[in-house]
């Protein structure tokens, strides 16, 4: 399992990171991001001279804190920063650590002399077998290149979600509020269905050995966060070509000295917004299904207003600011293209993928689907999981 540092975190906006394992490796995830709030939440956690600076609560603050800053998890006994609880950027985030005694053990990491005496790599298998004396790691997995997978992206990436029932009048009851622990301890993000690395039914930090871990594949999906935001000026708040260039170029300096060779990054170019807009607007919200009187625009309108809106670009119908938008989205994109058509690393090769949104709702109508079902409804921005598994 490979491990982020927080010093790839070079956007402005939130750079939420996911990760996990294939094939004879392991499936988990992890992530490192949202850069913009980390001072604010550490100041909480800290507070003036108030219940932290108590001898009972001093560790368990310095504890939270750590969570916060590094973005690890608040269980790791044996500190290889993996964990065996699932939320507070625990295995849900990186993958669930087999055994929390030992730094040597850990999702991701090539076994051990095959895994003989225990498994030190958390994918299940290890012993010999007894009849040819061959471990089964290598008489399973030798050859099979497993390789890590790597999400270096924002919340659309890590699929958040809030669940419209705990909205929706008509289905609010105590039990749809029965996981709010657990949703709250992952910030209303839900990496362990996320579309790179989910792993319960159908998630990243970077490697801390090139020598030990086995190689990854990086997808790089900043869905919205370089033209989105909730400010009064989002076109002066989007990045540009040139900072995209720069913290892009950095940050695959700092890939290339983690990765193990062999791996893979590939951009994904950023989607067209105006799908939310065009397939959102007019249709009822979940606060306001029971009466027919909350539409998304006015959602949309509300959020803006408040200054705390996802994406006000976007979710809005000023046909001004969609243009503006969609020719810094396309200046993005080429930017990502010409690196990965040009940049060359010794740990791992580049590619580019263009966002197949449209084919993606070509199909789903083809199967009987409407649009506005591709997307998140309490927030009326982020792509649910429907749109990730067609």
């Amino acid at each position: 399992m490979l491990m982020v540092d927080k010093n790839l975190i070079v956007h402005a906006s939130s750079t939420g990171r996911t990760q996990s394992w294939i094939g004879c490796g392991y499936k988990g995830s992890r992530e490192n991001g949202y850069n913009w709030d980390l001072e604010s939440s550490q100041k909480k956690v800290r507070g003036s001279s108030n219940i932290c600076s108590l001898p009972l609560v001093k560790k368990l603050c310095e504890k939270i804190e750590n969570v916060i800053k590094n973005k690890l998890p608040f269980e790791d006994f044996d500190g290889d920063k993996f964990s065996t609880f699932p939320s507070l950027r625990g295995y849900h985030w990186r993958g669930e650590d087999c055994n929390n005694g030992m730094t040597s053990v850990y999702p991701g990491r090539r076994p051990v002399n095959w895994g003989a005496q225990q498994d030190s790599n958390c994918n299940g298998i290890w012993g010999i077998d007894g009849e040819d004396g061959i471990p089964y790691e290598q008489k399973f997995c030798n050859g099979t290149e497993s390789k890590g997978v790597i999400l270096w992206g924002d919340a659309a990436g890590t699929h958040f979600h809030v669940p419209p029932e705990w909205l929706t009048a008509s289905r609010i009851s105590w039990k749809v509020y029965s996981d709010l622990p657990k949703i709250l301890g992952n910030v209303f993000d839900w990496p362990q269905f996320s579309q790179i690395t989910g792993f319960p039914n159908s998630t990243v930090g970077l490697a801390p050995s090139q020598k030990f871990d086995k190689p990854a594949i990086v997808t790089y999906a900043m869905v919205g966060n370089d033209v989105c935001s909730g400010k009064a000026d989002t076109v002066a708040a989007m990045t540009t070509p040139g900072q995209l260039q720069s913290n892009i170029l950095k940050s695959l300096r700092y890939l290339n000295s983690l990765l193990p060779k062999g791996s893979r990054v590939v951009f994904v170019s950023l989607p067209d917004g105006a799908f939310l807009w065009n397939n959102m607007h007019d249709r009822y919200h979940p606060l306001g299904q029971l009466n027919k009187d909350i539409t998304y625009q006015q959602v949309y309108s509300f959020l803006t207003g408040l200054k705390v809106s996802p994406c006000s670009s976007w979710l809005s119908s000023n046909d001004t600011l969609w243009n503006i938008t969609t020719e810094r989205e396309l200046q993005l994109s080429s930017v990502l293209r010409g690196i990965a058509e040009s940049e060359k690393h010794a740990s791992f090769d580049l590619f580019y993928m263009d966002y197949p949104l449209e084919e993606i709702a070509e199909e789903w109508r083809k199967q009987g689907g409407k649009n506005w079902q591709l997307i998140e409804p309490v927030d009326g921005f982020h792509p649910n999981q429907i749109l990730k598994a067609t």
